[in-house]
């Protein structure tokens, strides 16, 4: 079921069976993963330039430096939650339309089981891609939070 959405073997299930609305936030999806994980390589790489230059003993400008990646992985958690209520709310306007079938009768549950499945492989996918944007930037925000806690308990808050 995993990345069976992406997966183009089956004509029933796939990208362009969506609505408008799913592609545009697949997009949308695309945008904010390359941005959070072009953001926690930059938050890892300014760690490591820091605990080099902690060495040296500028104090003030390392935890300047420290606060504003500290900022930094705080929007990105911010991105990964509004993304997620996004999400969410894409995902319950598309749904209702899993319901609207052009078969009438007894055989009208067929396509709209076929809407559904459609419907939740998408989310589950996208609840995988949104995982692990958010462990990536747990990750990210953790090690932060270990460098500010060596420095001292007023830095680390």
């Amino acid at each position: 079921m995993i990345f069976k959405f992406f997966e183009f073997t089956d004509p029933g299930v796939g990208v362009w069976h969506l609505p408008v609305l799913g592609r545009l936030f697949l997009l949308l999806l695309f945008m904010v993963g390359t941005y959070s994980l072009y953001s926690n390589c930059v938050i890892l790489v300014g760690l490591r330039s820091l605990s080099r230059r902690r060495s040296v003993g500028e104090n003030n400008s390392f935890r300047h430096s420290l606060i504003l990646l500290k900022h930094r992985a705080a929007h990105l958690r911010e991105l990964i939650l509004a993304t997620l209520c996004l999400f969410g709310l894409t995902f319950f306007l598309q749904i209702t339309a899993a319901f609207v079938t052009p078969i009438a009768g007894p055989y009208g549950w067929v396509n709209i089981s076929q809407n559904l499945a459609v419907q939740f492989s998408f989310a589950a996918d996208v609840f995988l891609v949104l995982f692990v944007l958010q462990v990536v930037q747990w990750f990210t925000s953790t090690r932060v939070r270990s460098m500010a806690l060596e420095l001292g308990p007023e830095t680390a808050e």
